[in-house]
């Protein structure tokens, strides 16, 4: 297949197939191979992990509890963010509509946010510990549920404007992926809600 391409600094369009590849078509690809590698590890690795704290009970401490929302949230994002992104890699841009688009965009906005969020409470946990050993209140497991729950109601509160009009999902990464921006023009287009944190 031999395309004609008119090449400027950032955009390669490939007329044959209708849309700018923002990358190399090799670029592409060495995306999809190191995709497939976090998708693969990822999975594979997480589930261990969440089929060994199925399997012993007396791992269910209140850290692991938040331990466990970690793995959890990085499973999923193994199990529904990297095929889709793959795939989107191997076609040179998104191919799966804007539905699925702002689908996608909400829930790994959603479950980055919580892995993230979850890496601080547990780095705020520890420095507790390491600062304050001889306190007598450490952590229970009601409070590791609690901060569970506050770990959700901040992401879902940081990623549900989007679904209601304020930001929207757009093409980024060489159009393989989608993310959410607000909707002012003139701020810098790689401003998204993690910026908030």
């Amino acid at each position: 297949m031999t395309s004609l391409m008119n090449t400027n600094d950032t955009v390669v369009w490939a007329y044959d197939e209708g849309f700018p590849l923002l990358m190399p078509r090799w670029g592409y690809v060495v995306s999809a191979f190191v995709l497939f590698l976090i998708g693969f590890f990822g999975f594979f690795l997480n589930l261990m992990v969440i089929l060994l704290m199925f399997k012993d009970r007396q791992l269910w401490t209140p850290l692991n509890i938040i331990l466990f929302n970690l793995v959890c949230s990085d499973f999923s994002v193994s199990v529904l963010g990297n095929p889709l992104t793959l795939i989107s890699a191997l076609f040179h841009r998104w191919v799966f509509g804007k539905t699925m688009c702002v689908l996608y965009g909400f829930f790994m906005a959603l479950l980055g946010i919580t892995s993230i969020t979850t890496l601080t409470v547990i780095s705020f946990e520890r420095y507790l510990m390491v600062t304050r050993p001889l306190r007598s209140r450490h952590l229970s497991t009601k409070s590791a549920a609690m901060s569970v729950i506050f770990i959700w109601t901040y992401s879902l509160a940081l990623t549900t404007p989007p679904l209601m009009g304020w930001g929207n999902y757009v093409n980024e990464a060489a159009n393989i992926r989608y993310a959410n921006f607000p909707p002012v023009e003139g701020l810098l287009p790689a401003f998204d809600y993690l910026s908030i944190l």
